[in-house]
């Protein structure tokens, strides 16, 4: 029934992929999205800074950025609240920011 677990192949399906985001990522600060659609073998790559690259995915990837933010945004307010120092201010600001960037695009072009 089930395909025996191979580490080898997995490590070998890991440096595929840690190669291809070496050479494709380019943008220094990026967020990009790696996407393969279901039943699919071929990967996609998009760099959501860049709203007109995104294509069919915009609002997921806006979208997608605004949840990553949120969770960043409340995982600094837990670290905060016990006593500790917020990790991700910027990360957080730079998502929001890309997740309004994206999503006003997307509203100006419909």
């Amino acid at each position: 029934d089930g395909v025996a677990f191979k580490p080898q192949a997995v490590m070998e399906s890991a440096s595929s992929v840690l190669s291809f985001l070496q050479s494709h990522c380019t943008k220094e600060a990026g967020t990009y999205w790696l996407y393969r659609p279901e039943g699919s073998e071929e990967v996609q790559l998009f760099c959501l800074d860049e709203a007109d690259t995104a294509g069919p995915l915009l609002r997921k990837g806006g979208m997608l950025c605004f949840k990553i933010a949120r969770r960043l945004q409340q995982h600094d307010r837990t670290l905060v609240a016990s006593g500790g120092a917020a990790k991700h201010r910027l990360r957080t600001a730079r998502l929001f920011l890309n997740a309004l960037s994206v999503l006003s695009e997307e509203e100006h072009a419909g």
